[in-house]
């Protein structure tokens, strides 16, 4: 729940306001919610509600409104405690509570770090709505508690002002405290930052007409004079004195001479290629004039990606629009083995590039330095920068600069900045950079090994650069040398190596920054970091580094969170995350260099929460459970809303899940149990996609790792997917190979649910294989163990299959009782995919006997029931039977409509995989077979 007293009385509980419309109601709501978490006596809500003359059912009324609003708040918080009540909530659930603890934040850390405190401020002042309880009329509470909330937010808002002020952004505080001068007329302080704003605008005669309004006031309304501090401040105006009273503003009379422009610009690389989108953008800034202040554009981007050599190229196409000069400094804000410059050294640099004289004290140099500035035209290069109290003094607010600012991290700059973020390059442009600087010809000639190469290095400019640097001194060596040598992850970063540039030192800086840091937070992020490494996956969710850690999921996104902002991962979309190849690389290596139990143990973590996953994904798609056996951790996921959700999930998961089970079986602790169990919920999964690579992928894993560890029932599964795949590939021999091994294996596990499932495969393969007596044995003994152990799903299965045996005897009659029965199970389980099945093949029944009308409604049912499993064979076999059935009930239009939706369905599978599209043809065109599990 939220309340909101910094403007009208307002309750929002889940994204929806909660109307609370009784006057009075709002009053005592008001008075629980400004003392929440304190016993309110009755007779002080009295006082709040009536004041000195309350009526003389005063207790009785407030007892009435208090059940009232109990039936409005949709959650219990409002407690009856003698003697009286208490509204028990969190503390951040109230915007009162959450402003003043955001201004306290800002307050402790304006002195340090005041681009912070303007960003806590201004969230804090976000929350203000307008005059506080300002719905509650004439309510003693209002007229007590709306002044005190008032002023708690004009003394932040004054606090707020005085730090913008502290970084020099002036000339866009002149308009917003233009207006709060005219609201609020009599605050001095409010006038005073005016004055100094416009002072530092030269507007100095503005702000001293600010200084004559609101003393003629003071006069006539108080009898007063202004205080001291505003007086002062008119003098400092009139002597154009502002050393003390106002930091970094520049001085009308103490103007240098222009000294030669400057030209500190490092020359632009010869090699430079690509970065178009991102170059227009920035071209697009610099040519949009700001009378406010200058352009300033803050390019960000993880190690090695190429920032400084965008920087210097742009400059370099803008420095003619800069004729003053153009001047350079590398703060070393991520540079191995040196220290971040200071922002008093950076203003030092700064001027000696001016040619002014030196300047102790930082005050005076940031006088001094904007005082060379102003009216010039002087484009300003921060390079690598660490954090913005490098870059805020070093900034102009002379119209005519701009800066261009480059930094690892996003660093909050000015109002109106632009942030540009640097990506690797695409593939194409990183070949094309191989070919820059080793030669044209050798990519041509190994274009194959040259894309290959590119992707080694992670697209990523600097490690392209450093292998084509040392593959151009080696011109006899052909580039899949190089290939080969990266190919082994743990020597490829020692490769990305030369004397002057290191991969490897490049990415530990963003890691040791993390590692040296005192904040609780960066050492959670180090910590996740390495249990990421510890996985090695190609994607993570919150959900899994929660998992990883034991965190909450909220905790897992603030460190996920965190780790994008070092560049150590990037999101590429909401709740998604994923590491730069050569960041994966290096994590994988500090993985290793943890215990040995870490490293397992993180990745049976990760199986485990893939499996609870994989279980709820598989409920949400059948409408069942399925019985495995091994324990499924609890609260590891939320589940899945919709079947359409369960498979976005799945589709973007797969590879992370096959990687996870590559990387468990790979610590050689007992898994294939975990391995079989994920195998298993996949299944439906796998029948839907047609996924044949993935399946067989996963399916060879878990009957490897089952036979290392002699686990029968493991290769038993295994050996029955890879007859799937045989099967759907129409390569049915291999199938029936698979399957009579899976038999063998499962022999022992006769009371196992994929044993009755592996006879359900093995009654559709004999049915197709034109061994209809085999085929019915096993159906028989799929329906006996599926009724023996209660494995209602596949009774339903076993059921269908024995009355597609029966329908294509001619026995119709006998088919449909067995039908009818199977359609009764999967109702009752509430199986969307067995009863789309049975209905799908009672259509045929009821077409065999005669009787159209009621196989129109089975087929039609079968359709919408199919909708909600998505199976697209099986809906194709729907449209198919229901165009059938519309034909032969004269229904011509209706039944070559159904027809072609069922050609459409064909053409898209056979897009994915062609050969499927035959298989499906030839199979729906002939007399349909008993179904596999």
């Amino acid at each position: 729940m939220d309340f909101r007293v910094l403007g009208p009385l307002e309750v929002w509980h889940a994204g929806t306001v909660t109307p609370v419309t009784a006057p009075m109601q709002r009053a005592l709501l008001a008075t629980l919610v400004l003392r929440a978490g304190d016993i309110v006596s009755v007779d002080a809500i009295i006082d709040q509600l009536w004041g000195p003359e309350p009526p003389d059912s005063a207790h009785v009324t407030v007892r009435n409104y208090v059940q009232r609003l109990r039936k409005v708040l949709p959650e219990q918080v409002l407690e009856t405690t003698p003697p009286g009540y208490r509204l028990r909530v969190n503390r951040d659930t109230i915007d009162a509570n959450r402003f003043t603890d955001l201004a306290s934040q800002a307050r402790e850390v304006a002195a340090a770090n005041p681009v912070a405190a303007a960003k806590l401020f201004g969230q804090a002042l976000a929350l203000w709505r307008g005059t506080p309880l300002s719905d509650l009329g004439d309510a003693p509470i209002q007229l007590m508690q709306a002044p005190r909330l008032e002023e708690l937010y004009l003394n932040t808002l004054e606090e707020s002002i005085e730090v913008r002020l502290r970084l020099g952004w002036h000339a866009q505080l002149v308009a917003e405290l233009t207006e709060l001068t005219g609201l609020y007329p009599l605050r001095e302080r409010l006038c005073k930052q005016l004055m100094v704003a416009l002072y530092r605008c030269r507007r100095s005669a503005e702000a001293l007409n600010c200084y004559r309004r609101i003393r003629s006031r003071l006069v006539a309304e108080l009898g007063i004079e202004p205080g001291s501090e505003l007086r002062q401040l008119e003098q400092s105006i009139l002597r154009e004195d502002l050393t003390l009273s106002v930091p970094f503003v520049r001085i009308a009379t103490d103007q240098p001479g222009r000294a030669p422009a400057p030209d500190e610009l490092p020359a632009p690389i010869g090699t430079f290629l690509g970065r178009g989108t991102e170059l227009a953008e920035l071209r697009e800034r610099f040519s949009t004039p700001n009378p406010a202040g200058p352009p300033v554009c803050m390019i960000y981007g993880p190690g090695g990606v190429g920032k400084s050599t965008v920087a210097v190229q742009l400059a370099h196409e803008l420095k003619a629009s800069y004729p003053d000069g153009v001047l350079y400094v590398d703060l070393h804000g991520s540079t191995t083995g040196k220290a971040p410059v200071e922002a008093a050294e950076v203003l030092r640099t700064l001027l000696n590039e001016l040619g002014a004289p030196e300047t102790t004290g930082d005050v005076l140099a940031a006088r001094a330095y904007r005082a060379r500035l102003q009216g010039r035209k002087v484009l300003v290069i921060l390079d690598n920068a660490g954090t913005s109290s490098q870059v805020i003094p070093a900034i102009p607010d002379d119209p005519g600069c701009a800066v261009i600012v480059t930094s690892r991290h996003p660093i909050v700059g000015p109002d109106g900045a632009t942030h540009i973020h640097l990506d690797v390059l695409p593939p194409e442009q990183a070949v094309a950079l191989l070919g820059r600087i080793v030669g044209q010809r050798r990519v041509t000639a190994e274009q194959h090994a040259a894309s290959r190469l590119a992707a080694l290095c992670g697209h990523l400019p600097l490690a392209l650069r450093i292998i084509a640097t040392r593959a151009a001194t080696r011109p006899h060596w052909p580039l899949q040398t190089w290939v080969d040598l990266l190919d082994d992850e743990r020597g490829r970063l020692d490769e990305l190596s030369t004397p002057d540039l290191d991969i490897r030192a490049s990415i530990l800086v963003s890691i040791d920054e993390l590692t040296q840091s005192t904040r609780q937070d960066d050492r959670r992020a180090l910590e996740l970091f390495i249990a990421l490494g510890e996985v090695a996956v190609d994607a993570y969710t919150p959900s899994m580094a929660a998992a990883l850690t034991g965190w909450s999921e909220a905790a897992a996104t603030a460190g996920l969170e965190q780790l994008v902002d070092a560049q150590l991962l990037y999101s590429p979309r909401p709740a998604k995350y994923a590491m730069y190849d050569l960041v994966g690389v290096l994590a994988r290596e500090r993985a290793q260099e943890q215990p040995t139990e870490h490293g397992l143990g993180r990745a049976r973590l990760a199986a485990e929460w893939y499996l609870a996953a994989a279980h709820d994904a598989h409920r949400t798609l059948t409408g069942t459970g399925l019985p495995i056996r091994v324990h499924i951790p609890p609260n590891r996921t939320t589940g899945f809303p919709d079947r359409s959700s369960a498979l976005h999930w799945l589709d973007n998961e797969l590879e992370g899940i096959i990687a996870v089970g590559t990387r468990l079986a790979a610590t050689r602790q007992r898994c294939a149990p975990l391995l079989t169990a994920m195998l298993r919920m996949l299944a439906v999964y796998f029948n839907t996609t047609m996924q044949w690579a993935q399946r067989s992928a996963l399916s060879r894993l878990v009957l490897d790792t089952a036979r290392q560890e002699d686990d029968r029932y493991g290769q038993g599964v295994a050996l029955m997917n890879l007859g799937v795949v045989a099967s759907q590939r129409d390569q049915l021999a291999e199938a029936d190979r698979y399957y009579q091994h899976s038999l063998a294996e499962l022999a022992e596990s006769r009371s196992d649910y994929e044993y009755a499932r592996l006879l359900q495969n093995l009654t559709a393969l004999h049915s197709i294989l034109g061994q209809p007596q085999r085929g019915e044995q096993y159906a028989a003994d799929a329906l006996h163990a599926a009724r023996e152990h209660g494995y209602r799903d596949l009774e339903s299965g076993a059921l269908n299959n024995l009355a597609i045996i029966h329908l294509r005897r001619q026995e119709p009659e006998r088919a449909r009782g067995l039908l009818d029965e199977s359609v009764r199970v999967a109702k009752a389980i509430g199986s969307h995919y067995q009863l789309s099945t049975a209905l799908n093949s009672l259509t045929q029944v009821y077409g065999a006997v005669g009787d159209h009308e009621q196989a129109l409604r089975c087929a039609q049912e079968a359709l919408r029931t199919n909708e909600g499993v998505g199976n697209t064979r099986q809906a194709i076999e729907c449209l198919i039977n229901l165009a059938n059935t519309l034909r032969k009930l004269g229904r011509l239009d209706e039944a070559r409509q159904r027809y072609e939706q069922a050609r459409e369905r064909l053409a898209e599978i056979g897009t994915r995989e062609q050969i499927q599209l035959n298989i499906m043809m030839d199979h729906l065109l002939r007399d349909d077979q008993p179904s596999a599990a």
